[in-house]
C-alpha cells in the first residue's frame, strides 16, 4: 500500500498529518464555534418571528383603523345630510369640514402605525446584522489566531475591515 502511494507521488506521513490536522480543526470548530453559532441563529430566529408577529399586529391595527375611518366617514356623511336638510348653505360647509377632519385623523393613525412597524423591523434587522457580524469576526479571529502568523493576521484583519467598510458604504 505504501508503495502504491509512493508511485502516485503521495507522502504517507504528510497525508496522515493533514488528516490529523483536519480532524483537529473540525473538532475545535464543532466544540467551540458551531454550537454557539447555531444557538445564536436560533435565538435570532425567535426574535425575528416575534418582530414579525408585532408587525402583523400593527397591520391588523391598521386594518382596524381603516374600518374605524370608514365608520367615521359614514357617520360624518350622515350628519352632513341631516344638516343639509335643515339648511343648504350650512350643511355644505359642515360636510367638508368633517370629511377633511376624519380623513386627516385616519391618515395620521395609519401613517403612525406604519411608521412604527417599519422602525421596529429596521431596528430588528440592524441589530441582527450587527450581532451576526460580531459573531463572524469573533469566530474568524479564533480560527485565524490558531492557524496564521501575527503579520498575516494583521494583514487579513485590515483587508476584512476595508471590505466591510466598502460593503457598508455601497449599501448607503
Amino acid at each position: 500500500m505504501a508503495e502504491l502511494l509512493e508511485n502516485l507521488g503521495i507522502n504517507g506521513k504528510l497525508l496522515a498529518a493533514q488528516v490529523l490536522n483536519f480532524l483537529l480543526v473540525f473538532w475545535l470548530l464543532r466544540r467551540f464555534v458551531f454550537k454557539r453559532l447555531l444557538d445564536f441563529i436560533e435565538n435570532r430566529k425567535r426574535e425575528i418571528a416575534k418582530g414579525l408577529e408585532l408587525k402583523a399586529t400593527a397591520e391588523r391595527e391598521v386594518e382596524r383603523t381603516k374600518v374605524l375611518r370608514e365608520d367615521v366617514l359614514h357617520k360624518a356623511q350622515g350628519e352632513a345630510q341631516q344638516v343639509m336638510r335643515e339648511t343648504q348653505a350650512r350643511s355644505q360647509a359642515m360636510e367638508q369640514q368633517q370629511m377633511s377632519l376624519a380623513k386627516r385623523k385616519a391618515e395620521g393613525i395609519v401613517k403612525s402605525a406604519k411608521d412604527q412597524a417599519s422602525r421596529e423591523q429596521e431596528a430588528a434587522l440592524k441589530e441582527l446584522q450587527g450581532q451576526v457580524r460580531d459573531m463572524a469576526f469573533a469566530a474568524a479571529a479564533r480560527v485565524l489566531a490558531r492557524t496564521i502568523s501575527k503579520k498575516d493576521q494583521e494583514k487579513l484583519t485590515a483587508e476584512l475591515l476595508h471590505s466591510v467598510a466598502q460593503g457598508y458604504a455601497s449599501k448607503k
